[in-house]
């Protein structure tokens, strides 16, 4: 009898460390320290769509150990970051990024910055619209009839798919190469994607808005201020099995009000925060103009975009449950806040 209490003790015993262990390993969670601001720019070259040869800039901010100083972006905006800085320990979630027409990564770096330090890799790379003063050359290109959604399809700024495809295998590729500076840095399976505006637009149409363009790596969307106007016209929406958080403003009148539809079709897990008197612009450094990057997060709904696009990508980058449990919560900043976290 005491034979047989001791060994179902014992079996409970097991099964207890065996459902420790297990746990610990099924979920992911960031370390609880910042790291500072690691960052780098340079251009890479893939295959397009149409197996061609192009080479794009990117920008990569990523977490560091090593001590960051401040440093100066595109337009002259004021960074705190270490240039060309080693990343730090251990294998971090990666975040792709679009930026908007006529637009540039670095214009987000309030955001992507930030980012960095709470433990994510963000890349972003400069489209055929995008801008810089560095682009040798550089002419605005014929802009697509946002009046008209109807008449956008697949092909439809197709080289932006082109350019997210191409960056995040290469990214992948570097994971696994010896001697790259990302060399065994990426978390192969906590991969999102963000984007602002048109790259919004780039970025739903990555996680099935488009299903030629479907892009299974991508396990959580951000979309700021998102152009979403085609995918209503056209019926794929229903489809999109992706965590998505959309982040609107009350100011930018020319696309939130228009959300809606887009959001209500979308299954659950879906977020839909809207900062008060925010306008197209809050995601890059129009309205900050003349902060740093520290600066810029300290109050406001900066700092408010930045609390919600980190809770998100660490509930379904990282599984992480007090993100989840936070991502249930309205802060003043917010005029309004829709979700539905469904049953994951």
């Amino acid at each position: 009898m005491k034979v047989d209490k001791t060994l179902k003790r014992l079996s409970i015993f097991t099964l207890s460390i065996f459902c420790l262990i297990y746990g610990l390993s099924a979920q992911t969670s960031l370390p609880s320290k910042k790291f500072e601001s690691g960052f780098r720019s340079f251009e890479i070259t893939f295959k397009d769509s149409e197996s061609k040869e192009v080479t794009k800039e990117i920008s990569i901010w990523y977490p560091t150990d090593e001590k960051a100083v401040a440093g100066s972006y595109i337009e002259k905006q004021s960074g705190l970051y270490k240039k060309d800085a080693r990343v730090a320990k251990g294998k971090h979630p990666l975040i792709i990024f679009s930026h908007g027409l006529w637009s540039h990564p670095q214009y987000s770096a309030f955001l992507t910055e930030e980012l960095s330090r709470e433990g994510f890799i963000v890349a972003g790379i400069l489209h055929n619209d995008g801008s810089t003063e560095n682009k040798k050359g550089w002419q605005r290109g014929k802009t697509p009839n946002f009046l008209d959604p109807e008449s956008w399809d697949e092909n439809t700024c197709r080289d932006r798919r082109d350019d997210m495809k191409g960056l995040l295998s290469y990214l992948i590729k570097e994971n696994s190469q010896k001697g790259s500076f990302l060399s065994s840095r990426i978390n192969n399976d906590a991969i999102g994607a963000m984007g602002h505006s048109l790259g919004g637009y780039t970025v739903t149409g990555l996680i099935g808005g488009w299903p030629s363009w479907q892009e299974n790596r991508i396990k959580a969307a951000l979309l700021l201020s998102p152009y979403e106007g085609p995918y209503d016209e056209h019926n794929h929406v229903k489809d999109i099995k992706t965590p998505v958080m959309i982040q609107g403003g009350t100011a930018d009148f020319t696309i939130t009000p228009f959300l809606g539809k887009f959001y209500r079709t979308l299954k659950a897990p879906k977020y839909f925060p809207v900062f008060k008197d925010e306008s197209h612009f809050g995601w890059v450094y129009l309205p900050y103009h003349g902060k740093t990057t520290v600066e810029t997060i300290k109050d406001g709904n900066a700092a408010g975009i930045v609390k919600y696009s980190s809770l998100f990508m660490k509930a379904y980058l990282l599984n992480c449950p007090d993100s989840k449990k936070e991502l249930k919560t309205s802060a003043p900043e917010l005029a309004r806040y829709k979700f539905e976290q469904g049953g994951n």
